[in-house]
Protein backbone atom coordinates (compact mmCIF):
# COMPACT_ATOMS: atom_id res chain seq x y z
CA UNK A 1 0.00 0.00 0.00
CA UNK A 2 1.08 3.83 -1.08
CA UNK A 3 1.40 6.64 0.90
CA UNK A 4 -2.35 7.79 1.41
CA UNK A 5 -3.40 10.95 -0.52
CA UNK A 6 -3.37 13.84 1.62
CA UNK A 7 -7.15 14.61 2.61
CA UNK A 8 -8.69 18.56 2.97
CA UNK A 9 -11.28 19.26 5.33
CA UNK A 10 -12.80 22.60 4.36
CA UNK A 11 -13.74 25.12 7.16
CA UNK A 12 -15.98 28.05 7.99
CA UNK A 13 -17.69 30.28 10.52
CA UNK A 14 -20.25 28.41 12.52
CA UNK A 15 -19.31 24.67 11.67
CA UNK A 16 -20.90 21.62 13.44
CA UNK A 17 -18.19 20.27 15.94
CA UNK A 18 -18.27 17.07 15.76
CA UNK A 19 -18.92 17.14 12.23
CA UNK A 20 -15.53 18.37 11.53
CA UNK A 21 -13.57 16.88 14.72
CA UNK A 22 -14.84 13.35 14.85
CA UNK A 23 -13.37 13.04 10.68
CA UNK A 24 -9.90 14.96 11.66
CA UNK A 25 -9.02 13.08 14.56
CA UNK A 26 -9.79 9.53 13.22
CA UNK A 27 -7.87 10.61 9.99
CA UNK A 28 -5.14 11.66 12.04
CA UNK A 29 -5.07 8.47 14.00
CA UNK A 30 -4.64 6.50 10.68
CA UNK A 31 -1.64 8.47 10.37
CA UNK A 32 -3.58 10.13 7.31
CA UNK A 33 -2.05 13.46 6.26
CA UNK A 34 -5.04 15.52 6.62
CA UNK A 35 -5.36 19.79 6.51
CA UNK A 36 -7.94 21.76 7.70
CA UNK A 37 -8.62 24.56 4.83
CA UNK A 38 -10.21 27.70 5.33
CA UNK A 39 -11.16 30.94 3.77
CA UNK A 40 -7.77 32.35 5.09
CA UNK A 41 -4.91 30.94 6.96
CA UNK A 42 -4.01 33.20 10.03
CA UNK A 43 -7.61 33.21 11.43
CA UNK A 44 -9.71 31.48 13.92
CA UNK A 45 -13.16 29.97 12.54
CA UNK A 46 -15.85 29.38 15.47
CA UNK A 47 -17.88 26.22 15.55
CA UNK A 48 -21.56 26.15 16.21
CA UNK A 49 -20.38 26.35 20.20
CA UNK A 50 -17.74 28.72 19.60
CA UNK A 51 -15.09 25.91 19.02
CA UNK A 52 -11.91 27.31 17.82
CA UNK A 53 -10.55 26.27 14.78
CA UNK A 54 -7.44 27.46 12.96
CA UNK A 55 -6.70 26.55 9.56
CA UNK A 56 -3.71 24.77 8.72
CA UNK A 57 -3.92 26.79 4.95
CA UNK A 58 -6.01 29.21 3.40
CA UNK A 59 -8.07 28.32 0.30
CA UNK A 60 -5.42 30.47 -1.80
CA UNK A 61 -2.47 28.39 -0.36
CA UNK A 62 -3.36 25.18 -1.75
CA UNK A 63 -4.27 23.40 -4.97
CA UNK A 64 -6.61 21.14 -5.25
CA UNK A 65 -4.51 18.28 -7.16
CA UNK A 66 -2.46 17.53 -4.16
CA UNK A 67 -5.57 16.20 -2.33
CA UNK A 68 -6.85 12.50 -2.57
CA UNK A 69 -10.52 13.87 -0.87
CA UNK A 70 -12.57 16.69 0.19
CA UNK A 71 -14.82 16.83 3.73
CA UNK A 72 -17.39 18.83 4.38
CA UNK A 73 -19.15 19.39 7.48
CA UNK A 74 -22.20 20.97 8.25
CA UNK A 75 -23.52 23.72 10.27
CA UNK A 76 -23.27 27.25 8.84
CA UNK A 77 -20.19 26.25 7.68
CA UNK A 78 -21.65 24.44 4.61
CA UNK A 79 -23.54 27.37 2.84
CA UNK A 80 -20.93 29.86 3.45
CA UNK A 81 -18.22 27.25 1.87
CA UNK A 82 -20.84 27.19 -1.11
CA UNK A 83 -21.19 31.01 -1.54
CA UNK A 84 -17.44 31.18 -1.36
CA UNK A 85 -16.03 30.86 -5.56
CA UNK A 86 -12.70 30.15 -4.51
CA UNK A 87 -13.89 27.16 -2.31
CA UNK A 88 -16.19 26.32 -4.93
CA UNK A 89 -13.21 26.58 -7.33
CA UNK A 90 -11.74 23.83 -5.15
CA UNK A 91 -14.42 21.60 -5.04
CA UNK A 92 -14.91 21.20 -8.71
CA UNK A 93 -11.06 21.15 -9.84
CA UNK A 94 -11.11 18.22 -6.69
CA UNK A 95 -14.01 16.40 -8.35
CA UNK A 96 -12.38 16.80 -12.03
CA UNK A 97 -8.98 14.91 -10.33
CA UNK A 98 -11.12 12.24 -9.40
CA UNK A 99 -10.57 13.10 -5.28
CA UNK A 100 -13.25 11.14 -2.65
CA UNK A 101 -16.13 14.16 -2.11
CA UNK A 102 -17.29 13.05 1.60
CA UNK A 103 -20.19 15.35 3.61
CA UNK A 104 -21.63 15.28 6.41
CA UNK A 105 -25.34 16.64 7.01
CA UNK A 106 -25.64 19.50 5.13
CA UNK A 107 -21.91 19.94 3.85
CA UNK A 108 -23.95 18.44 0.71
CA UNK A 109 -24.80 22.33 -0.10
CA UNK A 110 -21.00 22.73 -0.87
CA UNK A 111 -20.49 20.00 -3.11
CA UNK A 112 -24.33 21.00 -4.95
CA UNK A 113 -22.71 24.37 -5.40
CA UNK A 114 -19.82 23.01 -7.22
CA UNK A 115 -21.61 20.63 -9.53
CA UNK A 116 -20.58 17.41 -8.18
CA UNK A 117 -21.76 14.76 -5.83
CA UNK A 118 -20.50 13.54 -2.32
CA UNK A 119 -19.19 9.80 -2.80
CA UNK A 120 -19.37 9.67 0.83
CA UNK A 121 -22.23 10.86 3.03
CA UNK A 122 -24.30 10.99 5.92
CA UNK A 123 -27.51 13.34 7.12
CA UNK A 124 -26.12 13.31 10.82
CA UNK A 125 -23.81 13.18 13.68
CA UNK A 126 -25.64 9.72 14.88
CA UNK A 127 -23.60 8.36 11.63
CA UNK A 128 -20.09 9.56 12.16
CA UNK A 129 -18.84 5.96 12.76
CA UNK A 130 -19.97 4.87 9.96
CA UNK A 131 -18.97 8.06 8.07
CA UNK A 132 -15.24 7.50 9.16
CA UNK A 133 -15.39 3.94 8.03
CA UNK A 134 -16.70 4.52 4.73
CA UNK A 135 -14.19 7.32 4.26
CA UNK A 136 -11.22 5.26 5.16
CA UNK A 137 -12.27 2.33 2.84
CA UNK A 138 -12.45 4.81 -0.15
CA UNK A 139 -9.46 6.41 0.84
Amino acid sequence: MGTPRKVAILVEEGYQDLELWHPLLRLREENIPVSVIGPEADKTYLSQLEFPVVPDAGIGDVKASDFGAVIVSGGQSASRIAENARMVAFIKEAAKGGAVLAAVSNGTKAFEAAGAKASVSVKNTDSLPEFCKALLKAL
